[in-house]
């Protein structure tokens, strides 16, 4: 996944709309622990996929842009939803 991100962003700065991008990486849920379906862990959070327990809806999620003016780079532990989502990107156009 690094290298082909790393390709989609050299594309972007070499027709120079990298100023004008957004990138997200997110999750839908927590990782599939049955063993039919594939194997995964949420460890040490309890639950999985499809459950209402942290392992199932506690995720990482990353943003990076040019249009964040941002001194240097910030790490939050705070609580978000994906409906939070819009009304942060709104504020970058």
């Amino acid at each position: 996944m690094d290298i082909s991100v790393g390709r989609v962003f050299k594309a972007l700065h070499d027709r120079d709309m990298l100023e004008n991008t957004i990138f997200l990486f997110i999750s839908d849920n927590g990782g599939e622990v049955d063993p039919i379906r594939g194997h995964g862990s949420n460890y040490p959070l309890r639950g999985n996929k499809m459950t209402y327990w942290e392992g199932g809806v506690h995720l990482p999620a990353v943003i990076w842009s040019p249009l964040l003016n941002l001194d240097t780079p910030r790490i939050s532990h705070q609580l978000m939803h994906v409906s939070d989502w819009l009304p942060t990107l709104y504020t970058l156009i």
